[in-house]
């Protein structure tokens, strides 16, 4: 059990300061800290007695590498994302594989190239041979991504009730006109981890059984 803890005021202004780092000059990072201490305990009074509820999101389109319809959640909201991914990452992390990159301590763009330019020298000895390479994408991948099936997946690994209450999405009923399939929006810090739990499984066993070492030069852990 996580205990009375998880909404203490030192909790939220830790996850707070994690939340402004690197964006403290955006509008509503600026906007939040203006009188952020008593922002942060009306925040606290609709966690302990589970009224809060998320505001809205901010949508906007992104041009590269391609258009991409982005919904960023509100500074407060985000504050939250922190506060569930810094309880959720220790139960899910030891579940990834190695090669799994996005949003991982030590992981990220760079190690994640450095770890390919590692699999390429290796394939061909060092550019001395040809090598075949395979490029995958899901198309559409967040906005088809089922909540209710994905609060079942991360259910089943999360056994503490504020953590699955934190976790189950609100509200279940977001519903896309043409295929009826509750969506997920995109650019929430914890749905960039949650993807990993929704596919992990089919990555894993491409990664283990589809792909094979002696073949490709390459290993997969």
């Amino acid at each position: 059990m996580i205990g009375p803890d998880l909404y203490s005021f030192r909790a939220l202004w830790r996850q707070y300061r994690n939340c402004r780092r690197n964006k403290r000059n955006t509008f509503n990072a600026l906007a939040f800290e203006v009188d952020a201490e008593a922002k942060l305990l009306v925040l606290q009074q609709e966690l302990r007695p589970h009224s809060y509820r998320p505001g809205r999101s901010i949508c906007f389109i992104t041009a590269g590498p391609k258009p991409r319809e982005v919904f960023a959640a509100d500074f407060r909201d985000r504050v939250v994302h922190h506060l569930l991914v810094a309880y959720q990452e220790r139960i899910f992390e030891p579940l990834f594989i190695h090669d799994s990159y996005a949003c991982r301590r030590g992981k990220g763009t760079f190690a994640a190239s450095d770890r390919l330019m590692a699999f390429l020298r290796r394939v061909t000895a060092n550019g001395r041979r040809g090598a075949w390479a395979l490029k995958l994408d899901v198309a559409s991948f967040f906005p088809s991504i089922h909540k209710a099936t994905l609060y079942e997946i991360l259910a089943r690994q999360i056994n503490d009730p504020e953590i699955r209450w934190l976790t189950q999405p609100r509200p279940f009923t977001a519903f896309s006109p043409e295929t009826g399939a509750s969506l997920v929006p995109r650019a929430s810090i914890t749905l960039f981890r949650r993807p990993r739990v929704y596919s992990g499984s089919t990555t894993n066993g491409v990664c283990r059984s589809a792909i094979s070492p002696a073949s490709s030069g390459a290993t997969c852990t």
